[in-house]
């Protein structure tokens, strides 16, 4: 586990401290206390990383390993300046290697990007559009689509614009020809069991800015 200072390394069949790093998260102006970390498959090996990300208007999001020894390492790591969001992981090319999604107010606007977790490189990048923590796969092959929410503003809106891409060829390209509009995304799943991810929404059916009705939507 990650937690303020301390990496600490326990089996799961014991519980026993096998090694601790102190100041796992190397130079920093703030002590990242509380941050909590989660599993990733960063590379091909049966090993799972963990990537972390703290703060929300400052702060930084990376991915850690640990050594034969129970030793924490530091894979990659991004420090950011202004506002964020991460989601993921995610696997959206089929490889079974994970990636994570970052989401940056940068010069005015947001900007979404595919991260490699390996190497914390950007694979693709996407502007005006923030990512939701939902993921589909709307055909059944194994490669996650991301949900965004399109977003103007550094607030985030309740209702937005909502879309789904999928990666090809280093680019993000869009699968639905229409969005939907003046949504939030509730959650994503496959509802009737045909391999196929829907997802469910609330909208403003009325106009008058309160999220009144619940959707079910296929996912292609």
């Amino acid at each position: 586990m990650l937690r303020g200072l301390v990496a600490s390394l326990l089996p799961g069949d014991t519980g026993a401290l096998i090694h601790q790093t102190v100041q796992w998260y190397g130079a920093f102006g703030a002590t990242p206390y509380g941050s909590l970390a989660r599993p990733i498959q960063a590379d091909a090996d049966a090993q799972n990383e963990i990537w972390m990300s703290f703060g929300v208007t400052e702060g930084f999001v990376g991915v850690w390993e640990f050594d034969p020894d129970g030793v924490a390492q530091e894979r990659w790591r991004h420090l950011t300046d202004s506002r964020f969001y991460v989601s993921g992981p995610l696997d959206m090319d089929g490889d079974k290697v994970q990636e994570l999604v970052l989401s940056q107010w940068l010069q005015g606007v947001w900007v979404t990007s595919v991260l490699d977790a390996g190497t914390g490189e950007t694979r693709a990048s996407l502007s005006g559009y923030v990512a939701t923590v939902g993921t589909i796969d709307s055909d059944g092959d194994g490669k996650a689509e991301l949900v965004v929410s399109k977003q103007s503003a550094e607030e985030l809106s309740d209702l937005s614009e909502l879309r789904a891409f999928k990666l090809s060829g280093g680019e993000l390209v869009a699968i639905w020809n229409d969005p939907i509009g003046r949504a939030a995304l509730v959650g994503t799943a496959d509802q009737d069991g045909d391999g196929q991810d829907e997802l469910v929404v609330v909208r403003d059916a009325s106009g008058d800015g309160v999220r009144d009705s619940l959707h079910l939507y296929e996912g292609r």
